[in-house]
């Protein structure tokens, strides 16, 4: 490919290149974060998206918990409040 090719085709295709499922975002981050990041030579991006996939997948079992214990209360009836009391002070 010549260069006024290079020149004529679009950026983003340059970019986009074997990353189809991946979607280009602007955020605002902490600059303590970005610096520590950038102090690791680390690639802020897969951080970012690492941290995202965590907050996903956390998201996804507090949902699978909450739907069990729907589940569990619509079969037995709701806890038993002493049990739960007691429960609440061995947390503590």
């Amino acid at each position: 490919m010549t260069a006024l090719a290079l020149l004529e085709r679009p950026l983003w295709l340059e970019y986009d290149d074997g990353m189809t499922s991946k979607v280009r975002k602007t955020l605002t981050l902490d600059a303590d974060l970005v610096d520590f990041f950038s102090a690791r030579e680390s690639n802020l991006s897969a951080a970012v998206n690492e941290a995202l996939i965590a907050a996903r997948d956390r998201d996804r079992k507090r949902a699978s918990l909450r739907q069990l214990i729907a589940d569990m209360e619509a079969i037995c009836g709701p806890p038993d409040e002493e049990m739960m009391a007691e429960l609440a002070k061995d947390w503590q």
